[in-house]
């Protein structure tokens, strides 16, 4: 039968990486990266043009957010949040 197995580095900065087999042989293997949408660095370029400061939450893992914030050129961010917990990290909002 067909098997799926990845591996998801803890405190890395490496990527997710994956392996498929069928019957117990290989026929492949994946690296799974993040990267930004085609017109989110327009977006960021233009909120920042408003005067507005930026901050990127996330769920995933430290390096990989950092690597994206730092993509879009967002200097505050913050990985490893749940969606469970309610974030208020908007000084508008106080």
């Amino acid at each position: 039968g067909w098997a799926r197995s990845c591996e998801v580095p803890h405190q890395s900065d490496a990527d997710q990486g994956c392996t498929l087999t069928r019957n117990g042989a290989m026929l492949g293997s994946f690296v799974l990266s993040d990267s930004p949408r085609p017109l989110a660095g327009r977006a960021v370029e233009t909120l920042r043009a408003l005067g507005l400061d930026m901050e990127l939450l996330s769920g995933d893992r430290p390096a990989p957010v950092s690597r994206l914030a730092d993509a879009l050129g967002i200097d505050a961010f913050r990985p490893n949040l749940l969606p469970q917990r309610p974030t208020s990290s908007s000084s508008a909002a106080d």
